[in-house]
């Protein structure tokens, strides 16, 4: 997009505005096609005239447009369709203003506040004769008290030199990888997840992988978290990412066709639920399986376990089990 931008002028601004525009309208589109295909017995199609703050209503989108129109040529019609506002109507979100304090005070907080205060007041008048300071009801001093064993518990739960990190319920192939490397660096990113430092390659692998999945006819629809290629390496431009392209297309695979691409799974293994997806599996003679994992990187360094654990997912998958012939390769996209 920043290609068509010639010069920071109104006419490149009004250029600039209107690929965003596009951009927009086929993000939706591709929503929108999610949204039919997916749907096995029912689709539920909303929208609204007003956004939170706008002056002006909005239209109904072309697709919801498109929709009623067929129920109409179907002998049916949307279940509610609100009428346009008039010329003149406002928006009601913003005749209507909502205020609250924030952050809201629990009732813990509340207390503490409250004996903080009292104390504050004794240690103000060292003066003040014992018998003169109020005593308080036996609930108060009962609720005191859980507060203070709660504030105790939460000190030593800082001061301590060691923290106990339980895995949760299901992890990815790649945390099941860190965790066999560094078990200590695993731990502390799962008792204070980071998010994760934007990456050249990682775009780059991502693109690699698509075109893969598109050179071999059998695209998947993918959650954003779920995009292939997040950990590869080695790829840092348009023209790098031109050249891995090539050798694939000249190399072992290029002209194979899979028998499977991104192929999800979830096995247990000593307890522990591990997901992830194999990059591609392929059928090299009947009942024998080749299951492959892609890497953009100059040395073909897949972790064996990792290929391990993909070779024992597709058996599952296959509900047989592994056998000594069965082959887990890591493969770089070259010719050689």
């Amino acid at each position: 997009m920043a290609d068509d931008v010639e010069d920071w002028t109104d006419d490149s601004r009004v250029v600039h505005d209107g690929r965003v525009k596009e951009l927009g309208q086929m993000e939706e589109r591709r929503l929108a096609y999610v949204a039919y295909t997916r749907a096995e017995e029912r689709l539920v199609l909303s929208g609204h005239w007003w956004g939170r703050t706008q002056v002006k209503p909005r239209g109904p989108s072309e697709f919801l447009l498109e929709t009623r129109q067929w129920l109409i040529d179907n002998g049916s019609d949307a279940t509610e369709w609100a009428p346009a506002p008039s010329d003149d109507a406002t928006n009601p979100h913003l005749e209507t203003v909502q205020r609250a304090d924030w952050p809201a005070a629990p009732p813990q907080l509340t207390r503490r506040h409250a004996l903080a205060d009292a104390v504050r007041e004794i240690l103000d008048r060292p003066e003040r004769p014992a018998r003169d300071v109020p005593l308080l009801p036996v609930d108060r001093l009962d609720q005191l008290s859980a507060d203070v064993d709660l504030l105790l518990a939460e000190a030593d739960a800082v001061a301590a030199m060691e923290r106990v990190v339980t895995l949760p319920g299901s992890v990815s192939t790649t945390s099941m990888l860190g965790l066999a490397e560094d078990e200590a660096k695993s731990a502390r990113e799962l008792a204070r997840p980071m998010p994760r430092q934007p990456s050249p390659a990682a775009r780059f692998g991502t693109r690699f992988h698509a075109w893969i999945e598109a050179h071999y006819g059998q695209q998947v629809l993918l959650d954003p978290a779920e995009l292939p290629g997040q950990g590869d390496v080695d790829l840092n431009s348009d023209a790098e990412l031109d050249e891995v392209i090539v050798m694939f297309s000249k190399g072992e695979y290029g002209q194979r066709t899979p028998y499977a691409i991104e192929a999800p799974f979830s096995i247990v293994l000593a307890g522990q639920q591990v997901i992830g997806r194999i990059d591609a599996v392929f059928s090299s003679a009947p009942g024998t399986f080749e299951v492959v994992d892609w890497k953009t990187n100059k040395k073909a360094t897949a972790d064996p376990l990792q290929l391990s654990i993909y070779r024992l997912a597709w058996a599952c998958l296959l509900y047989t089990s592994p056998s000594p012939r069965d082959r887990t390769r890591s493969r770089m996209p070259s010719s050689a």
